[in-house]
């Protein structure tokens, strides 16, 4: 009896720890924020589901939102219209963003925006980031995202892409704004090699060192037929004292925060 109540036990352990994944999942989006706006259905239901997951996870790690919003018409939002699809998906995004930020629900200060857009007259994604992230993210960064995530957008593999905004964006929050993200300083490799070939060059410079010098000659046993003594006389001391300038357009102060938009992406 003892035997079966034991590895009754250890059936009910295995299924909690088994279970105890989605029990995690679930509670994720906690907040009550949402991140994803599918208005393109472009995902599917269990898809929108993981994407927001995602972004809440990035949000308190970073404190940045990633939001997504998918169009097929770009007539959710009153925006600007021009005579060119990306110029106009730009207007969308923005007009999206500021929607959002009018309801005052949540802060969304610090924000970087994956618009999608399928419609009639193309195929065209833009990436934004707002406020504080528009230095972070500027148009380069931008850009840069919107090439990593080509290949996918290119051949409807939406989700996949998204996750590729996430993480890619997740990357560049952690570089200095202005770095280049393709800079070799940055490949392992490089910095591997670039370790080695200092280290080679600082033993070589140490042999080479290391044979000593001559520091001793014949004249240093000879004595010499005559000393001459030399003297410092101490003469005087002058010190000059400057009063300090205290003026107060000296000081200067700043303050932090910034506002704005940066845009990158194109069609595919």
């Amino acid at each position: 009896m003892k035997r079966y109540v034991k590895y009754l036990l250890i059936s009910f352990a295995m299924l909690f720890v088994l279970t105890l994944p989605s029990l995690t999942i679930s509670a994720k989006s906690d907040d009550g924020v949402q991140r994803v706006f599918d208005y393109g259905d472009i995902y599917t239901d269990e898809e929108e589901a993981l994407l927001e997951d995602i972004a809440y996870d990035y949000n308190q790690e970073k404190g940045c939102n990633f939001l997504v919003v998918t169009t097929n018409t770009r007539e959710e939002f009153d925006h600007s219209s021009s005579y060119d699809a990306q110029t106009d998906l730009e207007y969308y995004s923005d007009a999206f963003y500021d929607d959002l930020v009018s309801t005052g629900n949540y802060s969304y200060d610090n924000a970087v925006v994956l618009s999608i857009s399928v419609t009639t007259e193309g195929r065209n994604a833009d990436i934004s980031g707002k406020g504080k992230m528009a230095t972070q993210i500027d148009n380069s960064r931008c850009d840069y995202i919107f090439e990593c995530m080509y290949d996918d957008l290119h051949n409807d593999h939406f989700f996949d892409a998204t996750k590729i905004f996430y993480s890619k964006t997740n990357y560049l929050t952690k570089l200095k704004a202005g770095i280049n993200p393709d800079s070799l300083l940055l490949r392992v490799w490089f910095q591997v090699a670039l370790s080695f070939g200092v280290g080679f060059i600082i033993i070589l410079i140490m042999a080479f060192n290391s044979g000593g010098k001559m520091t001793v000659n014949e004249q240093t046993y000879m004595k010499q037929s005559s000393l001459t003594s030399k003297h410092d006389h101490y003469i005087r001391t002058s010190i000059s004292r400057h009063k300090r300038s205290t003026d107060s357009s000296s000081s200067s102060s700043g303050g932090g925060g910034g506002g704005g938009s940066s845009h990158g992406g194109g069609s595919f």
